[in-house]
């Protein structure tokens, strides 16, 4: 989904104008969007391993990923004091492997899909992540 090129600027420029209130007016309390509860950001299509890639590689957190019921893959992470979470459809960007069938008691059959991660993913570091546990080395 893209927003035009004037919606993005104001967008980007709302964002500019809210952080500098935040920071002028310290008796405000933060956003509950982006403090408690993540920011999301939808990416689908060809470009979402490369933009998944790029806001991990900026998280200041140790990202998380898992996929929900509804089929998406979601990260998690912090840029900085920001919560955010990249949310993608899960035939976008995993791999499926059918693992078995359930027989329901209408008589249905559904697959048993087990979705695999990309490997850039699970290997992305951020540089300002913290480390693994029990890893000095991040």
């Amino acid at each position: 989904m893209t927003n035009g090129n004037n919606n993005r600027a104001d967008y980007i420029a709302g964002l500019s104008l809210l952080g500098q209130l935040l920071a002028d007016e310290q008796e405000l309390n933060l956003p509950m969007w982006g403090s408690r509860i993540p920011l999301a950001m939808y990416v689908s299509g060809e470009t979402a391993l490369t933009t998944a890639l790029a806001v991990m590689r900026m998280m200041t957190s140790r990202p998380v990923m898992e996929v929900d019921r509804d089929n998406y893959l979601n990260i998690v992470g912090r840029l900085l004091g920001l919560a955010v979470k990249v949310f993608i459809p899960v035939g976008d960007i995993c791999t499926a492997t059918v693992t078995g069938v359930h027989r329901a008691s209408d008589g249905s059959v559904h697959e048993i899909t087990e979705w695999t991660i990309p490997a850039e993913l699970l290997n992305a570091k951020a540089p300002g992540a913290e480390p693994e546990p029990g890893n000095g080395n991040g």
